[in-house]
Formats: structure tokens, sequence, C-alpha cells
């Protein structure tokens, strides 16, 4: 299966402007955006009116950059960072991307009204602004005042992005992740199920609070778990509230449910490579793929974004989803990182990125990593097929409790 939107994306060509003042707001909506359009599969690029130096870039070369990438195949977003450009603008870029079929939508944020730039417009006088109102799409934002106004919306892919620009926090916070305590089917090789913590499994359940307090203090925190038993015994003990979500119990492995790797290849043989030849697409039979996960879990992403404090305590593939979306690790590499039992991460968004923190327990867990081309399950698997399969590890600070 591929993850494909509706009402013809593919066959859109849109450029994305981002008209905000704030340097800092604007990198920061940028990156999300670029990494949210790679998530859902949707080929984007950025482009800047400025060189590695900070030399400014022609108009009409930037536009030229622009037109040529989306001579590309299946090019579907341009995301356009232009300083000191103003809203009233947009008509002459609109004008220019136009006739090259390609739509513009023009996102101006303004996020503290105290400061905002004196070229910020209030928001009266857009709506006056005929030459504005009658010709282009756009979304203005004003956090303090809660204010929106969104003109000219007038396809799927510019709502879709409008609807997620609407729920991005832009305060400080942090996400904390991590699998369920180790379970008896992990002890088995066993896949899926719902199988309760085995007793190291439960150590770590019992753990997890104090972990929890030590790096949250005394922030409130949302806790969410899949539906499954393993996840919830891994929440029992943690002081908050908790929230159950059915899109982010593991991927359904279908027939294979409660198998270990070694019987789905002898069971399944063509199954078992069709898998390892593409992870990401394959579907268990009866099951689910990664890419189904991805939308299915996609409602939880986009609450995610709207939230403050989170802890989730999921599974191994969904996780691997989760974070793919926020390392902006491509989908097809997505199934072949390592996330290890017992360990908690903590994701910071920063405008340059995701800061990580991957903070280790000492209670012990088995590996339920397989590599590819083997049923084997390997605490040091010696042939990586992946150069994003330990990322974890690479892209993080390193504490051990």
């Amino acid at each position: 299966m591929t993850l494909k939107i509706v009402d013809g994306i593919e066959n859109k060509k849109l450029c994305l402007i981002m008209v905000t003042q704030s340097e800092r707001d604007r990198s920061f909506l940028t990156q999300k955006l670029t990494r949210y359009m790679g998530w859902l599969a949707i080929k984007c690029k950025f482009f800047k009116n400025r060189d590695n130096q900070d030399t400014e870039i022609e108009f009409d070369n930037l536009i030229t950059n622009v037109c040529e990438w989306f001579k590309e195949k299946d090019t579907t977003v341009a995301i356009l960072d232009v300083r000191d450009i103003r809203l009233s603008d947009g008509p002459q870029y609109d004008s220019v991307f136009k006739k090259h079929q390609i739509d513009t939508l023009f996102v101006e944020y303004v996020g503290d009204e105290t400061k905002q730039d004196k070229n910020s417009v209030p928001l009266e006088n857009i709506i006056e602004n005929k030459r504005l109102t009658d010709s282009l799409s756009y979304v203005v934002l004003r956090k303090e005042t809660e204010d929106i106004l969104i003109n000219k919306v007038e396809n799927y892919l510019q709502t879709r992005i409008i609807f997620y620009i609407l729920n991005i926090n832009m305060d400080n916070r942090s996400i904390w992740l991590s699998r369920h305590g180790e379970s008896v089917y992990n002890l088995e090789e066993k896949i899926g199920g719902d199988s309760p913590l085995s007793p190291r499994g439960q150590k770590y359940a019992h753990l997890l609070p104090a972990l929890t307090k030590k790096e949250v203090g005394e922030s409130p925190l949302i806790v969410w778990t899949s539906t499954l038993r393993r996840t919830q015994e891994t929440a029992k003990y943690l002081p908050y509230k908790k929230l159950a979500w059915k899109a982010l119990d593991e991927l359904d492995a279908g027939v294979c449910d409660g198998m270990t790797y070694k019987e789905i290849e002898e069971k399944y043989p063509d199954d078992f490579k069709a898998r390892d030849d593409d992870k990401y697409q394959y579907r268990y039979r009866g099951g689910e793929s990664y890419a189904d996960v991805v939308n299915r879990i996609e409602p939880v992403i986009m609450e995610l974004e709207r939230q403050e404090n989170v802890l989730i305590v999921t599974h191994q593939a969904v996780l691997r989803c989760i974070y793919a979306y926020f390392m902006n690790v491509p989908q097809s590499e997505s199934p072949w990182m390592t996330i290890p039992l017992h360990t908690l991460i903590k994701l910071t968004p920063t405008i340059e990125g995701v800061k990580v923190t991957r903070i280790k327990t000492d209670i012990p867990a088995v590996s339920t990593y397989k590599e590819k081309g083997s049923s084997d399950i390997s605490n040091n698997p010696s042939n990586i097929s992946s150069k994003y399969a330990n990322i974890l590890e690479e892209a993080c600070d390193s504490q051990k409790i």
C-alpha cells in the first residue's frame, strides 16, 4: 500500500510562502512543515532568498530555482522562506507562480503582539484590502489575541497544511516516548498479541514514575497509552492523567500474530522475503503495514502538536513511526530503526530541530530487533541494513539511571 492523500494531491503544485516577520517563528514553522510533509510522503523542498553566506538571492533567480524543482517527478510542495516580505507583496509572487500553474499559499504568524514587527498589518486592514482578498490564498494567525484569518483556501492540500499550522504549539515543551516494559511475548520472541509484562517489565513499570518525576518536575503531564495490556501495565503506577488510544496499538500482524520470525519464515517464506524487501509498504496477511500505521496515527500526531508535556507509552512499530516524524527519517527507513526496551526518550522541539535525550535504565531486557534477511533476534546485529538504524543513539545525549 502506498499512502496517498485524496483530491489529486500528486497533481498539485503548491508554493507555501512564509511572510512571518520573526526569524524564530519563520524557522520553527518552516522546519515543522517540511518534516510533516515528508512524513506524509509528500515530496517537499525548502527554499530561502539568501545563500549560506546570508547574501540575498535575486527575486528572479529564486523563482527560477523553485520552478525548476517543480519540473522534477512527483514534486508537490515548495516552502519559501523570504526575509522582509509582507503580505501586501503577495500578488507579485502569486502572479509569477500562476504563470507556471503553481498555486500559492501565504502564511503570516505573529507570536507576540507586543514585539511584532512594524510591518505587521492589523487584521481589519487586511480584510479591507480588496487587492489581497480577491486574489490571494493566505492564513494570518495572531497568537496573543487568538485571531485567525483564512482567505481563499480552495483545495484539500491547502486545508491540510492550514489545519496542521493551527495545531502547532509554538511554546517550549517536551515529549517523552517509551516502549512498554519487557513482555512475556518479548521473552518468547513472538510478535503481536496482548501478553502481560515479564517480571523485568514490571520492575520497569515500578521505576517509571520516579524516572518521569525527575524529568518533568512539577510541570503538568498527560500519559497516552495504547489499549493493549502491556502498555497499560507499564503506565499503571504513573500518578498522571492517562488516555488510551486505539490508534497507538501495535502494528497488526494479521495471520502472523503470536508467531516468531523463525515460524513466519518457515510457514510464509515468500511473505517473509517480501516484508524484508519493502518493510514500510508490506502488509501482513489480514493485518497492517507501516504505511497503515502512519495513516492511523496522524490524528495522534496532530493532537500531540497541540499539547503541552506528553508521555507516550506504546509499541516498537508505532514509536518508529512517531520518531521518524520528529527526526525527519525517510519512511522507507523507519522500520529499521532500533528502539530499545526500558529506555525513556525525551524530545524537545527547537527552531534548529529536535533535541533528543535518551535515559537508559539498568533493568535488563531482551532485544526485539530483527536484521534484514534474517529471522534471528540479536542484541548486537552484525549487518545493519540502514544508516538510520542507530539514529536514536547517534542523535542524542545519553543518561543512565
